[in-house]
């Protein structure tokens, strides 16, 4: 669970600030709020814009969203629709255009996506499809043009593009193909002959280096479409591995640790699901969902798969009123052992074919979600705190944290925090929102306040917006004292634009006033040691030299709203001058 959602308090508050909605430019009215915190029933909220107009309606007991919600257009059309539990989404969602096409559809549990997904383009085409697991794109994934033509067709593991990617142009015709491994490619690839060749249509290969140790493992049906392939390092079966059917439709798809581990999905031919669920060293694990729905659940811990015989099945074994006989030989052959070839040498690439990308990744596009009941209440608490640093007693925030004022906000880790001074930045280069990219290195001769806030996975975290939001204001008297700020956003660049979202609904139509960076890795947050469900909110002031000289890191990874006040760091800079 977003540990955000563990983090709100039961008291009720005035709303005056318009979080999520855009049309909302004074504030919103809440139908119901003051008996919510201790009602024993739940309670039916009406969530209004400003004018009046119905912008939600759901029910909160003991101040959390619970049960059915629907959220609404400024015109009235429905624009999404799915059930909370304890203040999270959680279960099957469905939004909309304003317009009334569909937009997505999909489940969320503890409000991560899992499972399947699709996105439809606003003309109604299908944009793409594919599944998540723990909120990251995990398996086979496609994308389309809004004309219905195919974009990109792959997979991904753990949110890395992995295995073999096809990319079409807008006609049909073929683009780039060949092996992605963590989202680099490897090995050769076919791409279209550069501008100006004598057939426009001429393919070209190109090849990429292939980490020692690591062989991508390809097997066909007899019809030449693909069968199986995964990837052997050092010898043993790891990462996504995917069966199809004859034919190339997906068959099967999870995580190999030399046998088969964690969530697993299994395909019919037609491309619908037919069974989802967790594997552990090479069985069937505790419970399984069954049917394109999931709706049948089935206790299968123990139950062993047939020991491969040595062919391969057709799709035809596949009964839908009893699919596990087939599901469980399906992955008896993804666990067919990989026969025994070379690694391939490892050779070194030409500069020219390193600097190459070999195609534009793709990403179905993030739902920032709205700001909770509750967290409508606290914002304007969290805002004045990352302000200035007042905490109002009576807000009861401060005790949320650790239950004692003193491992409250404002505190942060001592021991962390002090093991980042003195250092240089591991990773400096980052991409920036218009495709460009900014290396901190080249802001040397100033000083650099770099603000990396938590991230989401799935729903934009109140205390980013409240804390950038006070940022701004400070940027003028930073710039004064020669220091430049620039805000990191842990994560993809579809969960940036999501944020990007909410925040233009801070500042209207004007760009942020200060420089806006994102880490899709997660390179600088793994490499400082302040991973926690996504990152560690923290403050580190860089002096002229790069040297990082003072730094704030969250308290823990549960307290994320454990954040320095604006004219904290403002002092922060001031001080660093008299050193």
């Amino acid at each position: 669970m977003d540990e955000g959602s563990s983090m709100r308090s039961s008291r009720s508050r005035n709303l005056s600030h318009p979080a999520r909605s855009a049309w909302l430019p004074i504030g919103l009215l809440l139908i119901g709020v003051l008996p919510l915190a201790c009602s024993t029933a739940p309670a039916t909220v009406e969530v209004r814009g400003s004018d009046g107009s119905l912008a939600g309606r759901g029910a909160v007991l003991h101040g959390e969203q619970q049960g059915t919600w629907q959220y609404f257009h400024p015109n009235g059309q429905r624009e999404s629709s799915g059930s909370f539990a304890g203040d999270v989404r959680d279960g099957f969602w469905q939004h909309w255009y304003a317009d009334g096409r569909q937009r997505m559809e999909g489940r969320y549990a503890g409000d991560r996506q899992v499972g399947p997904w699709r996105f439809w383009h606003q003309n109604g085409q299908l944009a793409c499809q594919g599944s998540y697991s723990d909120g990251r794109e995990h398996g086979e994934w496609s994308f389309f043009f809004d004309n219905g033509q195919l974009q990109q067709r792959g997979c991904f593991c753990d949110g890395k593009r992995v295995l073999r990617w096809c990319t079409f142009e807008r006609d049909g015709s073929p683009g780039t193909s060949g092996v992605y491994l963590d989202d680099q490619p490897i090995g050769v690839w076919s791409e279209p002959a550069a501008s100006g060749a004598e057939r426009p249509s001429e393919q070209r290969n190109v090849e990429y280096p292939t980490p020692a140790g690591v062989r991508w493992v390809h097997e066909a049906w007899d019809d030449g479409s693909t069968r199986r392939e995964g990837f052997v390092r050092d010898g043993t079966a790891r990462g996504l591995w995917v069966t199809r059917h004859r034919g190339g439709a997906l068959r099967c798809a999870g995580t190999m640790a030399g046998r088969a581990e964690g969530c697993w999905q299994v395909y019919a031919a037609d491309g619908s699901l037919a069974a989802s669920g967790p594997m552990k060293a090479g069985r069937l694990h505790d419970t399984w969902s069954l049917g394109p729905a999931g709706d049948r659940r089935q206790l299968v811990t123990g139950r062993p798969c047939p020991p491969w015989n040595g062919a391969w099945s057709e799709a035809s074994i596949l009964q839908a009123d009893d699919p596990l006989p087939a599901v469980e030989q399906w992955l008896s052959e993804a666990q067919a052992p990989v026969p025994a070839e070379p690694m391939p040498a490892v050779r070194e690439a030409p500069a020219a074919v390193l600097a190459h990308r070999a195609t534009e990744r793709l990403e179905a596009p993030t739902d920032p979600g709205r700001f909770t009941v509750r967290e409508e209440e606290e914002l304007q608490t969290y805002r004045r705190y990352y302000r200035d640093g007042f905490l109002p007693r009576s807000s009861g925030v401060a005790s949320q944290y650790g239950g004692d004022a003193s491992r409250g906000l404002g505190i942060g880790d001592s021991g962390r925090s002090g093991a980042l001074l003195g250092r240089r930045l591991p990773v400096t280069k980052f991409p920036t929102v218009d495709g460009g990219e900014l290396d901190l290195d080249t802001l040397r001769g100033r000083k650099v306040l770099l603000v990396v806030l938590r991230g989401f996975t799935t729903q934009v975290c109140v205390y980013c917006f409240a804390q950038t939001a006070e940022l701004a204001p400070a940027v003028p008297q930073l710039a004064g004292l020669g220091c430049e700020l620039v805000v990191l956003f842990p994560g993809s660049k579809s969960r940036l634009e999501a944020f990007r979202a909410a925040c233009t609904r801070e500042f209207g139509n004007s760009p942020a006033p200060y420089r806006l960076v994102y880490d899709p890795d997660m390179a600088l947050a793994k490499a400082l040691g302040i991973e926690g469900n996504v990152a560690r909110p923290s403050s580190l002031l860089l002096d002229a030299a790069g040297i990082v000289r003072f730094a704030y890191v969250a308290e823990s990874v549960q307290n994320a709203a454990d954040r320095p006040p604006a004219q904290r760091l403002v002092e922060q800079v001031r001080s660093l001058d008299s050193r």
